[in-house]
């Protein structure tokens, strides 16, 4: 097929740009191409050259090159400059590109411009060009004319036909009227009317296109999959309908090869007309491309037929599901029909024919499911369409109120089930407290009896058959002295305090519980995230894999690397919303909310120089000798604010209560006072009932002689219950200054991880991008770049889970200290920023005196630790003969109080 004459100044033009690339400039290494070390080597060789014949001639050799260089070198360098300044002067070819468009469009303008940006890299340096706008203004009929002028124009170098009616009216030309080339900008996603070579290139004169023939047959037979539908409807601009001749052809075709009715609707690019024109009752609705239709009126379409319960499938696939479609095949390939339309434009303005051109545009389709607009529609996927698609909005099944770390931790100190056991274990406390107490108040009783006797088989006729009595009255008691009570009152009111301070206890665990469970939902959804865009990059690179092997630059075997790699993203993908699901369920139980609850957890971010905690303070301290120090005062702090240390103070303080009350009973008595009114009645056979009144006051003492041994054994019983409990008090110092220690150090170690993590980060990046492009020109394997996107996703999670591991810590350093920021208020937050500054100024830090209570508690320890054994008693004096030889027993380490290290 012939080509159409140019004009003589497009020829000067193309003439200018072949002949301006083919001067080379001068290269780094110097005009001869001998390098500065080449020139070093022959410089070193000669002065070695005397030990040897071949050296020396080696040597001669170089030496005279080196002096061939310094001569013609300057001559060289003024000949090139000379050169270099013409080329300069010479300017660089210009074109003129027209675009005809339907008018202004959303989609085509877009188009145009990311074009127009990527011939601006591909002409940089060779030439320039301008594009000159003519718009039809979204009138049909003055699309030919603009086609025909902007043909006729000498000045234009070719056609870029910008619209759905452009690209077919300017299909339909004539030979004899494409007299430049003509490039459609217009994807054809239909294989039905297309003049297509066996060589894959347009077979129509200067006249090029690109092509997804199997778009429109894909997306339909989706949706009759998703739908089952016996129609479905499409909802077509009213100017594209008109613009296609063969229409009617391409939807006979359809229904046969699909074995669907499709119902077609001229449409106005109006919201409202369009769902006038769909039936309310369409369970299947094919949204095309619409040109005219801005994306906040397509987003209300979508939006009305979920409501209906309609299934829509777009044809632009991604970015339309993005906007509320309900499905879509087609991915992202906005950059792709980008770079192949700057490339056509930039090789037909170096005079390559349109019948060299490939029309077919390789992409890979991928299920894209927009998870809101199902659930507003009412439909739900299959088990097989759930693992082939990717699902977007997919938060639409966890939607929940919102949810911040400060609630989720007052919610779990009220509502947690630990927190609501040890809240009644102290109301359960306290009422022991009444029920001891109510012993030394006084006692009222209401005493009655009745009675009768029957007599039978009397011994004495004079007997009455029988007898009856009866008595009633009230008892007063009130005891005026009970050692053993008064003291039960005092000791069970300071079990009821530590009782309380371990329900404190709890509610810091759990608080401390609810901020683990919501880092760990964070970073188990941004690990979901971030295997989402691991996923995106092997489709992509699955994509340029398919291209490389289309174009012969790669093996099939690449696209197989990257098919099972796909897979297994699509496997780990999976995996990652069921341990985000799973983190919910754990979050939910320690707030003891239901199970299914759902929330919108707020994000926690850190710059590389917040510490989230005492963020002003902890600024300050950087020297190592600072950090160690602020280390010894968390764990001064964690012993000094500890509620369960208390409570073992409390707890013994009413042990020793107990014990005291235990060595006063040898010597003090019981003492109660009282009083009675009873009226006594009593009748026989023989006598009339009789009654009488008694009162009694008295004086009750009891005072225990002699109980086998008993008091004494109490006295040892309960010395050893409090040394025993001292000991569980020093085993929870060490548990607590062990935590408060621990805690320290994991800090010490997390936010340095998350500057380095976020350092390694940013270089896996550029190392990425660089494989990436290396492997788009061929000059990298596919393991090479396999490895370098393993590198990024690894790093992009720890940098992700770094942050939630810090915060994690920060927390539990917290717990460890017993003192939560968030819940303190602004006088406490002062009033603790001041202890540390004075902990931080002393040379050397000492702890403070200890309270009262935790004097009282050492005291109670030090009363029941028993004296070390005198090893000058008295023993049994025995003949050395009949002396038993026993074994020598091991030493008896005496007990040790745990208060007297910390004195």
């Amino acid at each position: 097929m012939s080509e159409p004459p140019t004009s003589s100044r497009s020829t000067d033009r193309k003439r200018a740009a072949i002949l301006a690339p083919s001067v080379s400039q001068p290269q780094e290494h110097g005009f001869d191409g001998i390098s500065r070390d080449r020139v070093a080597a022959v410089a070193g060789r000669l002065n070695v050259a005397g030990a040897n014949p071949a050296a020396i001639a080696a040597g001669f050799m170089d030496n005279l090159r080196l002096i061939l260089f310094c001569v013609l070198a300057p001559i060289l360098t003024c000949r090139l400059s000379a050169q270099e300044e013409a080329l300069q002067i010479l300017p660089l070819p210009s074109y003129q590109i027209a675009v005809v468009k339907d008018g202004d469009s959303w989609y085509f303008d877009a188009v145009r411009e990311r074009f127009e940006k990527e011939l601006k890299t591909l002409a940089a340096g060779r030439y320039t060009f301008e594009l000159k706008i003519m718009s039809a203004e979204h009138d049909p009929a003055k699309v030919g004319p603009l086609l025909r002028q902007a043909l006729a124009d000498t000045d234009i170098e070719l056609v870029y036909a910008s619209g759905v009616v452009a690209t077919e009216i300017a299909q339909r030309l004539t030979e004899g009227e494409r007299t430049k080339p003509v490039l459609a900008g217009a994807v054809q996603f239909s294989g039905i009317g297309l003049l297509i070579s066996p060589e894959g290139t347009s077979s129509v004169s200067n006249y090029t296109f690109i092509t997804e023939p199997k778009r429109v047959e894909a997306d339909l037979a989706l949706l009759k999959r998703l739908t089952n539908a016996q129609a479905i409807h499409v909802p077509i601009d009213r100017h594209i309908f008109a613009a296609f001749d063969k229409l009617e052809e391409a939807r006979m075709q359809l229904q046969r090869t699909l074995g669907v009715r499709l119902v077609m609707h001229p449409i106005d690019p109006t919201v409202e007309h369009a769902l006038a024109q769909i039936p309310s009752d369409a369970k299947a609705v094919y949204v095309p491309l619409y040109p005219r239709m801005d994306s906040d009126s397509r987003k209300a379409l979508y939006q009305q037929l979920a409501k209906r319960g309609t299934v829509t499938v777009a044809m632009l696939g991604q970015d339309e599901v993005e906007l509320g479609a309900m499905a879509g095949l087609a991915p992202d390939d906005d950059a792709a029909v980008a770079r192949r339309t700057a490339l056509n434009v930039h090789q037909l303005l170096q005079g390559v024919s349109t019948a060299n051109l490939p029309v077919y545009l390789p992409v890979q389709d991928q299920l894209i499911i927009n998870a809101a607009s199902a659930k507003t529609a009412g439909w739900s996927p299959t088990y097989q369409l759930a693992l082939e698609a990717e699902f977007i909005n997919q938060e639409v099944f966890f939607d929940g109120a919102p949810m911040i770390l400060r609630e989720a931790m007052s919610r779990a100190a009220q509502n947690n089930a630990e927190v609501i056991v040890a809240l009644e274990e102290e109301r359960i406390s306290r009422l022991d407290t009444a029920i001891a107490r109510s012993a030394l108040l006084p006692q009222a009783s209401l005493q009655g009896s009745a009675n009768r006797t029957d007599f039978s088989d009397k011994v004495s006729p004079l007997s009455p058959d029988y007898t009856r009595s009866g008595s009633y009255g009230v008892q007063l008691r009130q005891v005026l002295f009970n050692d053993e009570l008064l003291t039960n009152a005092r000791a069970q009111q300071r079990s009821a305090f530590a009782s309380s301070l371990d329900r404190q206890s709890v509610e810091l665990d759990a608080m401390d519980a609810a901020a683990a469970a919501y880092f760990n939902v964070l970073s188990a959804r941004a690990l979901y995230e971030i295997e989402k865009e691991n996923l995106r990059l092997t489709r992509n690179n699955l994509q340029l894999a398919r291209l490389r092997v289309e174009i012969g630059s790669a093996e099939p075997s690449e696209v197989f690397r990257w098919e099972q790699d796909a897979a297994r993203g699509r496997a780990a993908l999976i995996q990652r919303e069921t341990d985000r699901s799973n983190a919910v369920i754990d979050f939910n139980r320690v707030l003891g909310a239901p199970r299914e609850s759902q929330w919108d957890f707020a994000d926690i971010e850190l710059a590389d120089d917040d510490y989230y905690f005492m963020n002003d303070q902890l600024q300050t301290i950087t020297t190592q000798a600072d950090f160690n120090k602020f280390g010894l005062f968390l764990q001064w702090m964690a012993v000094e604010n500890s509620p369960e240390l208390a409570s073992f103070d409390y707890s013994l303080g009413a042990q020793g209560e107990i014990l005291r009350q235990k060595q006063r009973r040898f010597y003090l008595p019981e003492i109660a006072a009282t009083m009675g009114a009873n009226r006594v009645a009593s009748n026989s056979e023989f006598s009339d009932t009789d009654a009488e009144n008694q009162l009694s006051i008295g004086i009750q003492l009891s005072f225990p002689l002699f109980e086998g041994g008993r008091r004494k054994a109490e006295i040892l019983r309960q010395q050893a219950s409090i040394r025993q409990l001292a000991a569980q008090r020093e085993g929870a110092v060490q548990q607590i200054e062990q935590r408060a220690m621990m805690a320290f150090n994991n800090l010490g170690a997390a936010h340095p991880n998350i500057l380095l993590s976020r350092e390694a980060l940013r270089s896996a990046e550029k190392n990425y991008a660089a494989v990436r492009d290396k492997y788009s020109q061929g000059a990298a394997s596919v393991l090479d770049l396999l490895d370098a996107q393993s590198a990024l996703v690894g790093q992009k999670q720890q940098a992700a889970t770094a942050v939630y591991a810090y915060l994690t810590q920060v927390h539990a350093m917290q717990r460890s200290i017993a003192w939560y920021e968030f819940d303190k208020s602004e006088g406490e937050k002062a009033r603790f920023e001041s202890v540390i500054k004075s902990f931080m100024a002393m040379t050397t830090p000492a702890p403070h005196s200890p309270s009262r209570l935790r004097r009282e508690a050492e005291a109670v320890v030090e009363s029941a630790t028993p004296s070390p054994p005198d090893a000058n008693r008295d023993r049994l004096r025995q003949p050395e003969s009949i002396k038993p030889k026993a074994t020598p027993k091991k030493k008896r380490r005496p007990f040790r109080s745990p208060f007297r290290r910390r004195r």
